[in-house]
């Protein structure tokens, strides 16, 4: 397999964005969603995850289009059972 040719280089990157993003998602279902806003915990949850980047991906969920988001995601579930 040629690993400079451009087709592999692509597929490797969007394997692995779709597990980061993935990643991301998970996180926030089990450790952020879940829990009330005075609950959120301020130390990484899991090894693979540094503090540093928890608190990166937290202020970007309490951002106001994320929570719209989150809502919206929520209300579509609840609509589809």
């Amino acid at each position: 397999m040629d690993t400079e040719s451009e087709d592999i280089q692509k597929a490797c990157y969007d394997v692995l964005r779709k597990v980061s993003k993935n990643r991301r998602y998970i996180l926030k279902r089990d450790y952020f969603d879940k829990v009330p806003a005075n609950e959120v915990s301020i130390k990484s949850p899991v090894k693979d995850v540094s503090d540093e980047e928890l608190e990166a991906l937290t202020a970007l969920w309490v951002t106001p289009r994320h929570r719209v988001c989150s809502l919206l995601q929520l209300q579509s579930l609840v609509l589809a059972w």
